[in-house]
Formats: C-alpha cells, structure tokens, sequence
C-alpha cells in the first residue's frame, strides 16, 4: 500500500500490480481555476469523502480536490488552453498563466445560487463585438480551433467561449444540433444554459430533463446530481418552488452518495435552505 498526501488529504491505494495493471494515483487540489480531465482510457475518481470511486471514460471537469487512479499518464487541459501531460503520483495542478480563459457555461455545475436572469429576450439581437476586440474575439477563437482534441469536446469548447462572449443566439445557431446529437449528458446541461441565456427557459428546461435522462441511462451519478440542481433553480425562476425543492434535495441525496464536497455541494444546500424558509 502507498499513501500519496496533499495539503491535510491523504489518500491510500492497494497495489494492483499483481493484477497486471498498474495504476496511476494523482491527487489534485484545485481553488478557483477549472481544468478537464482528457483520458485515453476510463479512470476513477474519488471525492475525499465518497465511499467509492465513479468511472469515467469521458472528458471530465475538476473544481475540487480528488483522487484520480488511471491506467496509464493522464492529459489535461488548463483554463490558459495548455495541455500538460500527468506522470504517476504528480498532482494535477496547472501553472499561473497571464491569460485564463473563464468558461462562464462550465456546463458541470450551476453558476449561482439562483439563476441569471435571461441577458435579453429571445430573438432580439445578439450583442455586437466591439470594433476594438475583434481581432482578440478572432484571434482566441483560433485558438479553441486548432486545440488538438477530439472534433466532439471542441465544439463543447467553442460553445463555451462564445458564451463567454455573451453570443448565445450564435452559439446556439452554430452549436445546437451537434451538442445535442452528442447524447453526452454535459453537452447537454451547456445546450440548456445557452437556451436559459437566450430567453428561452423552456429550451433550458427540455435539454437540462434530457440530460437528467441521459444520466440515468448511463448510471452517472455525479451527472444527476447537476441535472437536478439545475432544474431546481430553473424552476425556482418559474416561481414553481414545490418542483424547485423536490429537484435541490435530489441533488443534495446525490452530491452525498457520491461524496461531494465543495462550494458547490454548500450553494445546493443553501439554496434548500432558502426554498425552505419561504
């Protein structure tokens, strides 16, 4: 048994070697940047409180400390688009980078304890860049263009930037179709947020049930988890607190299965607390 710590965390793994596969433990203890996981192979990762670990063979974001056991180095992506390359036992931390790209649709979790109010309504035109920021609006784009990942988790990206760029008719005019004929349950959860923005929170709500669907198909527990918080704060802008209640506990029911703890897990609750109160 070897025992990897990080900060006050530790963490134990039992040698597997004698089953012929060597694992890879790495800890990662993240504060307010987000980075993807990009594995070649399915890996698991563990909360520090989670009783077991989840499998996951997809891209996958981290905000938080976990444990991550892979078969093999792991790839990731940093907020200033770098890709580095993990080794067994590095952590995964990313270094300070001069430009981080902040993914406003981090399509993994809410963004607030309640939702944004729609930036305008449906239809009515998209913000125009301004004279002065298109060649950075250009130049940026081409840097999500030629990433070298997969054309699926690309257009996830693109998506997100556009939306940070507050262009959500257009990236839901360009985007839409492939994210959604994705069946992956964060591209998903993004469609809906991009839906949400533009005014339309009945969009929202159909992607973000379809993604809650699609998590219950594939047994993604930490997907669910997400689904139903941000159905519950959908429902809460609908004033439909009933609904808005029933969906945050299921998400808190979740977040605690799988053993989830960080800021969060503490907006969810609070947000149940204040469903409660009124």
């Amino acid at each position: 048994m070897r025992k990897i710590s990080f900060g006050e965390t530790v963490f134990f793994s039992i040698s597997l070697t004698w089953l012929g596969w060597s694992p890879t433990i790495a800890t990662a203890a993240v504060s307010s940047d987000r980075f993807w996981l990009l594995p070649t192979t399915q890996i698991q990762i563990k909360w520090p409180a989670a009783q077991a670990s989840v499998s996951v063979s997809t891209v996958h974001s981290v905000s938080s400390e976990v444990a991550v056991t892979s078969a093999g180095a792991l790839k990731i992506l940093c907020p200033d688009l770098r890709i580095l390359e993990i080794q067994p036992g590095q952590a995964m931390n990313c270094p300070p980078a001069e430009k981080n790209f902040q993914f406003i649709a981090k399509a993994s979790a809410p963004w607030e304890v309640t939702p944004p109010p729609p930036i305008k309504g449906e239809g009515e035109s998209e913000p125009m860049i301004p004279p002065e920021k298109r060649a950075q609006f250009q130049a940026e784009q081409q840097r999500f263009e030629t990433l070298p990942v997969d054309d699926a988790f690309k257009i996830f990206l693109l998506a997100n930037f556009y939306a940070s760029w507050e262009l959500y008719a257009e990236a839901l005019k360009q985007f839409e179709t492939p994210l959604a004929a994705q069946t992956d349950p964060a591209a998903l959860r993004l469609v809906g947020y991009l839906a949400m923005q533009n005014g339309n929170p009945r969009k929202a709500g159909k992607y973000y049930h379809a993604a809650l669907a699609c998590s219950e198909r594939i047994d993604d527990g930490e997907g669910q988890a997400l689904a139903h918080h941000q159905l519950a704060l959908l429902y809460e802008s609908f004033a439909n607190r009933a609904q808005a209640q029933q969906h945050i506990q299921r998400a808190l029911e979740w977040y605690h299965r799988i053993g989830r703890q960080d800021d969060l897990v503490t907006q969810a609750q609070a947000f149940s607390d204040t469903l409660a109160n009124q």
